[in-house]
């Protein structure tokens, strides 16, 4: 008996792979057969292989994309936490939301968050007298409207 069965389970495993063609019969029925069809047929078990490796290889490319997406957002957030560090450092632990009158222009510049947000977009004007360069930074958003500086320090703000 178990010889029997060893003897059907390696005739199994000896049997290739039958392809199933898609045929059309002489009476317009679809019918299946393991022979080429007469006239143009469909080869089903190729047709299922060919998207099943389709669908293999989209989701590697998915999985892929997700894994580049995954580490460029950890090196940029690492980046990111890295500057807030010499931020930090350079400002002395002082961040502030918006500049303030008496505030030298290396931390206006350096240690607020308004001059992260919109000091890019900033227009100057700059004056220059006997007494030094006094400018005029003009912004267009962010509540600020005018900041003017003189000898390095924050000396009006006009919202």
């Amino acid at each position: 008996m178990i010889k029997q069965a060893v003897f059907t389970c390696a005739l199994f495993a000896l049997t290739p792979a039958w392809a199933i063609n898609k045929c059309m019969g002489p009476d317009g029925r679809v019918v299946y057969q393991a022979t080429a069809c007469p006239d143009a047929g469909e080869l089903v078990g190729a047709e299922i292989a060919r998207r099943e490796a389709e669908h293999k290889a989209e989701r590697e490319a998915e999985a892929k994309r997700r894994q580049i997406s995954e580490e460029t957002s950890r090196r940029t957030w690492a980046e990111y936490e890295s500057k807030q560090k010499q931020r930090q450092q350079l400002c002395g632990g002082q961040i502030h939301d918006v500049p303030f009158v008496g505030m030298t222009v290396h931390a206006m510049e350096n240690c607020t968050r308004f001059w992260e947000r919109y000091g890019a977009g900033a227009h100057v004007n700059e004056t220059e007298t006997s007494n030094g360069v006094n400018r005029q930074y003009v912004f267009r958003v962010g509540g600020i409207k005018y900041l003017y500086t003189d000898g390095g320090k924050v000396t009006a703000i006009q919202r």
